[in-house]
């Protein structure tokens, strides 16, 4: 358990350890973490991007490709993917992820 000496951040780290200190079932180790992630099955980033637009592509498909392509960047800039991602998205929108 980290406490701050930062007078900004020991608001945060008191109402953390306040919370974590009832019982040590309340905090997940690594080991818990890494079995729960490995049971996922592996999708690329640019497999998600691609997802998320599907249901916008087909709303776009009348707009010119300059104005399609500023709204998938938009779109998936305001999800967080990053900027290498959303080229190759923009580069080749109509790839299918696999979606099971």
């Amino acid at each position: 358990m980290v406490r701050s000496t930062s007078s900004a951040r020991s608001d945060t780290s008191t109402i953390w350890t306040s919370q974590s200190t009832g019982s040590s079932s309340a905090r997940v180790f690594g080991p818990t973490i890494d079995a729960a992630l490995g049971e996922m099955p592996a999708e690329s980033e640019t497999d998600r991007a691609r997802r998320a637009i599907a249901r916008q592509l087909r709303r776009w498909e009348s707009l010119e490709p300059p104005e399609r392509k500023r709204k998938i960047h938009a779109f998936l800039a305001q999800r967080g993917f990053g900027y290498d991602v959303i080229d190759e998205v923009i580069a080749r929108p109509e790839a299918e992820a696999s979606i099971d």
